[in-house]
């Protein structure tokens, strides 16, 4: 799910930056400084103080170095005053990362480059570091513009895909061979946008979450609350059971489970997870200064760990049997803030980063303990994407994701954009090394 950016003016860090406060501090509290210090920087650029927004920019510069959208703006606002050794930070910087679409475009910084061979080799290695990488394929299921994909999961038993529709408020079962088929069809009270879904072999059901998008077909005021976790009967998709989530007003983007057969749902909007434990029947909130906006939810063989990707805030470990969150940093300059799907593969993890610019597949190697990040590597990243990708599934040696979502096509208060016609429904099947 795409979560928008908090702060309208944001900068970058150079590369040592986080030790300012010290990079294992909390990213919760380094955040924070960095957007305090934004909102500074921007009152104060609406009033003509460049020189005053500026000092509160490098503040920010030295709290949060994983957010590439700051480093963007900072590389903007240096070349705009000509500073042309930070320019050339924030540009190493966004290399490593493998971020910095809109930088590379910049007129005022590519005009820097006439005056500086410095600013001319750190531009083309940046525009190097975005090259495409296109290992996937794409597949259109259907050319129906009407469903506005975002969940998926694959039923490892036969093969078969689920999609979730936001905007048609239902769940697509695509076979192995045969064509789709709209699971809820019949429902003569179908939910409202149906989010997250994943398939539970071992009692025959499908889990799948809901809220109430302005865009989903049929919506009115009474939609703005209908945020709901559902258990469905696989083979009919009969509802048999309903939870509310919290006041019903959130975004539960994700859903997952573990292998002790615990249903677990991230809130991106409400910043909390819900777990539905095995043979209760009341959910229970997980709550933590590090869930901002958490979305993908990935839990090791034995279940004891879950890793979850947090939009604002990166990559999390969460311990299930004490509870406890933590950050797990990244060795190096790679960023893991941005991943919207989360999923494991053996001993590594794979996340949907479309956070950032390009967008990107990217799989995550870990410590042995799994509390570090200890390499980035990106397996997909096509010259375009239909839309915009979002989740996916392992299925034996793939990875299979959404990659037309709608969100770019689509404001708040369920009003289209003018970029054009929607996407049909693409996925991308990318081969994953043993």
């Amino acid at each position: 799910m795409k979560r928008s950016l908090p702060a309208t003016i944001f900068l970058a860090a150079a590369v040592t930056a986080a030790s300012t406060l010290g990079a294992q501090d909390d990213p919760a509290t380094r955040s924070q400084v960095a957007r305090t210090a934004l909102r500074r920087a921007a009152a104060a650029d609406r009033v003509g103080l460049a020189d005053s927004a500026w000092a509160d920019l490098k503040r920010a510069h030295a709290a949060w170095p994983e957010q590439p959208a700051y480093t963007e703006t900072f590389a903007r606002w240096a070349a705009r005053r000509g500073d042309l050794d930070a320019l050339e930070r924030a540009l190493t910087l966004l290399a490593a990362q493998g971020t910095g679409a809109a930088t590379l475009r910049d007129s005022t910084v590519r005009s820097r480059a006439a005056s500086s061979s410095a600013i001319t080799r750190r531009l083309a290695d940046l525009e190097a570091a975005l090259a495409p990488i296109g290992r996937g394929t794409d597949l259109t299921v259907t050319a129906d513009t009407a469903f506005w994909p975002e969940g998926l999961d694959i039923d490892p038993r036969d093969g078969t895909i689920y999609v979730t529709g936001i905007l048609a408020r239902d769940l697509l079962a695509i076979p192995r061979a045969g064509a789709a088929r709209r699971v809820l069809a019949q429902s003569s009270l179908p939910p409202a946008a149906m989010m997250g879904v994943v398939v539970d072999t071992t009692r025959d059901l499908l889990w799948v979450t809901t809220m109430g998008h302005p865009a989903m077909l049929g919506y009115t005021a009474a939609d703005s609350a209908a945020s709901e976790l559902l258990q469905l009967r696989r083979r009919d998709g009969v509802i048999l059971r309903r939870w509310r989530l919290g006041d019903g007003t959130g975004a539960p983007g994700e859903i997952s489970l573990a292998p002790d057969g615990e249903v677990v749902v991230s809130d991106a909007e409400q910043g909390r997870l819900y777990r539905l434990r095995v043979g209760r029947d009341t959910l229970e909130r997980v709550e933590s200064t590090l869930l901002r906006s958490p979305q993908g939810i990935a839990f090791s063989a034995d279940g004891r760990t879950a890793w979850i990707a947090d939009w604002s805030h990166g990559l999390l470990r969460w311990d299930r049997a004490t509870g406890v969150i933590t950050h797990v940093p990244v060795e190096g300059e790679a960023t893991l803030v941005g991943i919207d799907g989360l999923r494991r593969h053996g001993d590594r993890l794979l996340g949907v980063q479309n956070g950032i610019a390009p967008a990107r597949l990217v799989e995550i190697a870990l410590s042995t303990d799994g509390t570090r990040a200890t390499a980035v590597r990106i397996l997909d990243r096509p010259a375009a994407f239909p839309g915009e990708p979002t989740v996916g599934a392992v299925s034996g040696a793939e990875f299979v994701y959404v990659v037309s979502s709608q969100w770019p096509f689509w404001v708040d208060g369920g009003r289209r954009t003018a970029d054009g016609a929607l996407p049909p429904l693409v996925l991308r099947r990318v081969r994953l090394a043993p």
